[in-house]
């Protein structure tokens, strides 16, 4: 009897035994498969950003194969050009405000790198070497180099501005289509207002000034259309890479504020139904993907500029125009960044334009009283990214003081931002009836 007992205890031991190693084993296929999960998505994106970048980099190669002859002539011709308008019209002053001239010198530096100057390296090898110029992707020269075979500047800048307002009124379109109602129509007002207030004209004539809205253009077109919330940060690694590839540091971030507001305010209803704390990682997930997209491309032209070029030709300013750039550019504070640039967007010409048209819904609202009375705590995500831009230029303090000139236009982010908080806060089924009373 003791012995059936004994035997009775051992059987239950190992029955025990079993089921403690299945459950352990259970726990950590599991944990396995989280970490397979999360592995998925990280693979992924290194997998996309390779392949963006082999892309750009055949591309930017196979651009500098085209036969130096052939260009040549629109090149000295748009150089030419250059330097009668820099001669004859202050770097382009079209409205008596510094903040409207053309970036003449800057344009010159992008006409000169379609042509390399060392002859005996190879297409890949002038791609990186840019006349020296080598701490950009110098980017751009893709069509520029491509467009300098058939047009001058004159022409190259017309064909700028036609491409430039067919998109603009696309996105003003789409923002009217996608975004239903009385908003949609003051969304598309206020994104309107927001780029016409950076000079729009000046924007088209200027090479430098172009890239950066391009890309937002057609991003911001990219984001109306896309119904996948899964794949927008996907997108804005993309955009970050591309951004860097194309830009001279002039209004990068403007690639990622103005998409990502209409996209807030597009995907507002999915949004509303989740707390505060996943709004705000949604909206952390989109910056971290643009800014990875980014750093990681700019780190990557220094990385290959070393290995591929001749130790003679490496661009060894590198650092100190990075310290440059982050220090206070011998202003003696960090402050002065802010005092350059917030002057540039909202005084002069922009600030009467602003006023009146923030303060059409202000006065709406306390006449009216269409504001909702509940806070809507989704409103807070627009003034969070309006204020990207001063950090930004708290970051890059040198560049955002030295070329205040030209990098206030990130202010566009701000304006545009102010506007859609205003205009979440505003009531319309109340503002349409007390339309109806009337």
């Amino acid at each position: 009897m003791a012995r059936k007992t004994f035997d009775s205890k051992c059987v239950g031991m190992e029955e025990m035994l079993i089921l403690q190693m299945s459950l352990n084993y259970r726990q950590n296929d599991a944990k396995r498969i989280g970490e397979r999960k999360m592995q998925r998505p990280v693979g992924r994106y290194v997998i996309v950003f390779l392949a963006v970048m082999v892309c750009l980099m055949i591309m930017l190669t196979m651009v500098f194969m085209i036969p130096d002859d052939l260009i040549k002539t629109h090149q000295e011709t748009s150089l030419y050009i250059v330097d009668e308008m820099e001669n004859n019209i202050w770097f382009g002053n079209f409205f008596g405000r510094k903040e409207s001239r053309l970036d003449q010198q800057t344009d010159r530096i992008m006409i000169r790198n379609v042509m390399p100057e060392i002859k005996e390296m190879s297409a890949l090898q002038k791609a990186l070497y840019m006349n020296g110029y080598g701490r950009y992707w110098h980017g751009y020269v893709l069509y520029l180099r491509f467009l300098m075979v058939f047009f001058d500047l004159w022409e190259i800048r017309y064909i700028n501005m036609i491409v430039f307002f067919v998109l603009f009124a696309a996105d003003i379109g789409l923002i009217s289509k996608k975004i239903h109602g009385k908003k949609g129509f003051f969304t598309a007002l206020l994104f309107s207002l927001s780029i016409v207030l950076c000079y729009i004209v000046i924007i088209t004539s200027c090479l430098q000034y172009y890239s950066s809205f391009l890309v937002m253009l057609i991003v911001s077109a990219i984001v109306l259309v896309m119904n996948d919330n899964n794949k927008y940060s996907m997108l804005f690694m993309i955009t970050g890479i591309v951004t860097n590839f194309v830009d001279f540091l002039t209004v990068p971030l403007i690639t990622l504020g103005m998409p990502l507001l209409i996209l807030i305010v597009k995907e507002d209803d999915s949004l509303k139904e989740n707390s505060y704390g996943r709004q705000l990682l949604f909206l952390m997930r989109q910056c971290l993907a643009w800014g990875a997209g980014y750093g990681v491309c700019w780190i990557s032209k220094w990385i290959l500029s070393m290995w591929m070029l001749p130790q003679e030709y490496i661009d060894t300013s590198v650092s100190q125009h990075a310290l440059f750039w982050l220090s206070d550019a011998g202003a003696g504070t960090r402050l002065w960044a802010f005092r350059m640039n917030i002057p540039y967007y909202f005084a002069g010409h922009g600030m009467k334009i602003m006023l009146l048209s923030l303060a059409i819904p202000i006065a709406l609202g306390i006449i009216g009283s269409i504001y909702h009375k509940k806070y809507n705590k989704i409103a807070s995500l627009y003034l969070i990214v309006a204020f990207m831009p001063y950090l930004w230029y708290f970051v890059f303090n040198g560049h955002s003081f030295y070329h205040a000139w030209f990098t206030f236009r990130l202010q566009a982010v701000t304006l545009f931002g102010i506007g859609l908080f205003l205009l979440e806060r505003i009531d319309f089924d109340r503002l349409d009836s007390i339309g109806k009373h009337q």
